[in-house]
């Protein structure tokens, strides 16, 4: 429990198994998409008796069999197990206890039915605490998220906010003075833009970088989707998709709105009769506009929350993408557009 790290709880873990328990031989594996069980710590003792503790990937291991069952188990003699990772390892006999969700501890040895029924109890337990301590550390990661996004928030109230409510008081000011109606028209501005970035950070606060079920959804509705409500019929901006699109695994609600944001983007930047483009990549799709586009010196700050090149902008349109993308387990990148405007590549959704 005094792990303040994943990987700490493990080093921690193999010697208290080792020291305690009497398992010298044992290793810590962390499920990973992708690649499965992979070992991030493990004793001495096992690397004399195996060397490279392996990674177990799907389906081809006891150790991922007795994972996926979720249920701690004695194996009696490996050589004999049909899922033998190795069949000339060393390794007779094993006790597998899985970390819930977590990933697996596995102690083995050089005798046949090395382990008893009592060991596997004291195992469980072992094993308990282990999951707990993972646990804990979650927990603790979750709270400073969440720490990090209230004073995200702050910093829009004592900053981003302050700016156009100083302009409005000054203009209303001014208007109370000689009551031109360009003054109120700049106050009207100064309040709508104040909308805006409280409706972005209500987004961010509520939806952050979660994600919903996951399906395949047609990713050709959702522009038509987002289009409809990023487009304004009093600013002229035209639609083309260059490709027959296939479907994206996604959140789809997640999915209209990072579309509706980068189209959003495009119109606010471009003005009157911008064409926005939506194409198949190898990889994904991707957003061009014929805009003024990114200055290259400037793309990698576009993500940033607050960053805007226009006064006008909330800075967090291209924020919000950004956290849709990750929660996704996508990736984005900002290049120039071949009309020379700006070009957004999702990759890794198709």
């Amino acid at each position: 429990m005094a792990g303040e790290t994943r990987e700490a709880v493990a080093d921690i873990a193999i010697c208290a198994a080792s020291d305690i328990l009497g398992f010298s031989a044992n290793a810590i594996h962390f499920y990973e998409d992708e690649r499965g069980l992979v070992p991030v710590a493990a004793t001495d003792r096992t690397r004399e008796i195996i060397g490279d503790v392996p990674v177990f990937a799907e389906g081809e291991s006891i150790a991922w069999r007795i994972y996926r069952t979720g249920e701690a188990a004695i194996v009696e003699d490996v050589h004999a197990d049909p899922d033998v990772y190795n069949p000339q390892t060393p390794i007779r006999s094993e006790i597998h206890l899985p970390l819930g969700t977590h990933g697996t501890f596995i102690a083995g040895s050089e005798t046949p039915s090395e382990f008893d029924a009592a060991e596997l109890s004291l195992g469980q337990v072992f094993a308990a605490n282990i999951e707990s301590a993972l646990e804990q550390i979650e927990r603790k990661q979750e709270l400073l998220r969440q720490n990090e996004r209230l004073e995200e928030f702050a910093g829009v109230v004592s900053h981003d906010l302050r700016n156009p409510l100083t302009l409005a008081q000054g203009y209303l000011t001014l208007a109370r003075q000689e009551g031109l109606p360009e003054q109120f028209d700049r106050i009207e501005e100064a309040h709508d833009r104040m909308e805006r970035i409280i409706d972005d950070v209500l987004y961010l606060a509520r939806e952050g970088d979660a994600i919903g079920e996951t399906e395949a959804v047609s990713l050709s509705a959702a522009i038509d989707a987002a289009w409809t409500i990023a487009s304004d019929e009093s600013v002229p901006a035209n639609l083309v998709i260059a490709d027959d699109l296939c479907a994206v695994n996604a959140d789809y609600g997640r999915l209209c709105q990072l579309l509706e944001n980068i189209f959003r983007n495009a119109i606010d930047h471009a003005g009157p009769d911008v064409t926005v483009t939506v194409e198949r990549t190898e990889s994904g799709f991707a957003v061009a506009d014929d805009g003024p586009g990114i200055p290259a010196a400037e793309r990698d700050r576009a993500f940033e929350r607050g960053y805007s090149t226009r006064e006008a902008g909330t800075g967090y349109g291209l924020h919000i993408v950004a956290e849709i993308v990750a929660a996704h387990g996508w990736d984005v990148r900002v290049t120039e557009s071949d009309a020379g405007g700006a070009r957004f590549e999702i990759s890794d959704t198709v």
